[in-house]
């Protein structure tokens, strides 16, 4: 009995340490460690833009044989809009390089005129322009040397156009519009018989124009030979 009750004892004892064991208080918690992803930075490099400068040229090389026959040239030339105050224009008639022009310098640009020289129907007149490092050229021949008969029926030119005009007017009746015609015309052209509707006094009046881009394109040159005939019917 004794034994027994030592073995009771024994198994009592046991079962306290290890509930003692479960039930013991726990220490602190440790530091938590979180991570955070660092964001991604995506970098666009600056690009800086630089405008073009918008450059216009408008020239021309014009004759009308009807009042003399002298050249007129003209030009205009623009950069954004604005006249250009210093660019310096050289004109030359490549066929004849002993033919001096003025060389046009120091001027506004927004239509400058110059007559004198003598125009010559099949030469190629060359405008070159230089300005801040650039250069502008173009050249054109100059089209034209037109006749028509006495009966007014036909018009000729020698040197051909890309536009050219035949226009007949009854000086009789406040210059009336008998007959018109224009574009790209062939010659010789064919001046109908209805365009003299009755006996009178009549004009013709021919345009023939050729026309030919600048290099770098920001204009054209266009050179043109007018001339005008008295038709009686």
């Amino acid at each position: 009995m004794k034994n027994f009750m030592v073995i009771l004892v024994f198994i009592f004892s046991v079962f306290y340490l290890i509930s003692s064991c479960s039930n013991a208080p726990s220490g602190p918690a440790g530091p938590t460690n979180t991570f955070t992803a660092s964001p991604t930075i995506t970098v666009t490099p600056t690009s800086t833009v630089t405008s073009t400068p918008d450059f216009y040229i408008n020239a021309w090389v014009v004759n009308n044989e009807a009042s003399g026959g002298e050249m007129k040239y003209e030009i205009t030339f623009t950069k954004d809009s604005t006249p250009v105050p210093d660019a310096t224009v050289i004109v030359t008639d490549t066929d004849a390089p002993s033919t001096h022009f003025p060389v046009f310098n120091g001027y506004l640009y927004d239509f400058y005129s110059y007559e004198g020289a003598t125009y010559i129907h099949g030469h190629n007149y060359t405008t070159t322009i230089y300005y801040e490092g650039l250069t502008f050229t173009a050249s054109a021949l100059a089209p034209g040397s037109i006749s028509v008969p006495a009966d007014g029926l036909s018009a000729t030119w020698v040197y051909d156009g890309s536009y050219e005009r035949v226009w007949v007017q009854d000086v009789d009746d406040s210059y009336a519009t008998t007959h018109i015609d224009q574009g790209d015309l062939t010659s010789p052209y064919d001046i109908p018989g209805s365009a003299y509707p009755t006996t009178g006094n009549f004009r013709i009046m021919i345009t023939v124009q050729r026309t030919s881009a600048f290099t770098p394109d920001v204009g054209d040159i266009k050179t043109q030979n007018d001339n005008k005939f008295p038709i009686t019917k």
